[in-house]
């Protein structure tokens, strides 16, 4: 899922309207609009809201959890296997 959409998404779930998002978040109404839509980039100070308010992770909400290595622990050293980019 494209972060905009997700992040429609979770607006929607919790019940809030793009007004009251932009409200919270000292914006103009037409920012959360243009962010959803893909008209406008987000930046890390809007991520960072998003992140906050919502209490989810940026690998998340950028869609980059699927794109991380498979982590294991092996005698207390780091060992990355099976790097894989899913699409």
């Amino acid at each position: 899922m494209e972060t905009k959409d997700y992040l429609k998404k979770i607006r929607i779930e919790k019940g809030i309207s793009a007004r009251e998002l932009s409200s919270i978040f000292n914006l103009e109404e037409s920012a959360i609009s243009e962010i959803e839509r893909g008209k406008r980039k987000l930046t890390t100070d809007m991520l960072k809201k998003y992140c906050e308010y919502f209490q989810e992770s940026a690998d998340i909400i950028l869609n980059l959890s699927n794109k991380l290595p498979n982590i294991i622990y092996e005698d207390n050293d780091l060992i990355l296997y099976n790097f894989k980019i899913k699409n």
